[in-house]
């Protein structure tokens, strides 16, 4: 093989493509994923990372299209695109493995963590919170929607942040002191948009009020 071949993603790419051109597509999408993997410039490698996804979704391998998007959009996490092929991978991810709900939940937190204040950013964090709603973890679920707190967030975001809280607030086994910690340390290292202000505080006030009540009911216990 060509050593210079084997070095240049931009020469191995062109060969993808007309590999391609050529119909033969398994070649090609191993070449591209190649290119993405080797490329030093965030925009390109991200380019070739959704032509490899492509052709190997062409071979009806969705599982290989989705691990390339997800690879090639963490390497390249600058690129503008990078948070848009990740969220697609995550998708791909989803229909190809409707049980590993855990491994889901996995590609969706190294979104959030990657691109706390990107365009998917929204849709990712209220996926998540859904998951976890679903799941009973409703405390965790809450703490994922802190995030809208950060950037832009939506003025129906008020609604959805008191419901996410309350029903956190109303399970039998939740630990009322680490909610209330959990929850004022994430908006208070976060700024919050002017229409979420009073929403934040007045939940601020309700988790404090629901603590010092269950600390009264815990020592009347203790004395009774």
């Amino acid at each position: 093989k060509n050593p210079a071949l084997q070095k240049n993603p931009k020469l191995i790419a062109a060969r993808g493509e007309q590999l391609i051109r050529n119909g033969n597509l398994s070649e090609a999408a191993e070449l591209l994923a190649l290119a993405s993997s080797l490329a030093a410039v965030a925009d390109e490698g991200v380019q070739y990372g959704v032509q490899a996804a492509a052709a190997f979704q062409s071979l009806e391998n969705a599982a290989r299209a989705a691990e390339v998007l997800r690879m090639a959009s963490v390497k390249h996490a600058k690129s503008k695109q990078a948070s848009s092929v990740h969220l697609q991978s995550a998708i791909l991810f989803s229909q190809v493995n409707t049980s590993k709900l855990d491994d889901l939940q996995s590609r969706l937190r190294e979104h959030l963590a990657i691109w706390p204040q990107s365009q998917t950013t929204r849709s990712v964090s209220l996926w998540l919170y859904k998951i976890l709603r679903e799941k009973l973890q409703l405390v965790e679920a809450a703490d994922v929607l802190n995030i809208l707190l950060q950037g832009e967030g939506q003025p129906s975001d008020e609604g959805l942040l008191s419901q996410a809280w309350y029903e956190a607030l109303s399970q039998d086994s939740v630990d009322w002191l680490s909610v209330s910690d959990s929850f004022s340390r994430q908006v208070q290292s976060n700024p919050s948009p002017d229409h979420l202000s009073d929403t934040r505080q007045k939940l601020a006030l309700i988790l404090l009020d629901a603590t010092k009540l269950k600390t009264l009911e815990r020592s009347e216990e203790h004395t009774s």
